[in-house]
């Protein structure tokens, strides 16, 4: 089952490197498009379904930011957040 890729908007860029010494010869930026993840979060859920889909944000969303991967995520369909340690769980559910 292939469906299109949503549209590319820029939505967040990570990694401007101010704190990555290796930055200041390779400078890395890393675009986040939330409405792509969502869409593909609610392509995952229609595929699976009934099963519920567990979308992993351990480490920062592997350094993309937990918090908007996982709104996105869990607007889709998404039903579990995976992390790593206690103190990523009990910082997603205060944001």
């Amino acid at each position: 089952m292939t469906e299109p890729v949503a549209p590319h908007r820029r939505v967040a860029a990570v990694g401007d490197g101010a704190h990555n010494v290796a930055a200041r010869w390779r400078p890395t930026v890393a675009t986040i498009d939330l409405d792509a993840i969502a869409h593909n979060v609610a392509a995952l859920c229609r595929h699976v379904a009934p099963a519920e889909v567990c979308v992993v944000v351990k480490a920062d969303g592997y350094g993309h930011g937990a918090v908007p991967i996982s709104r996105a995520a869990l607007r889709a369909g998404a039903t579990w957040l995976g992390v790593a340690l206690v103190e990523e769980a009990a910082a997603l559910r205060a944001a």
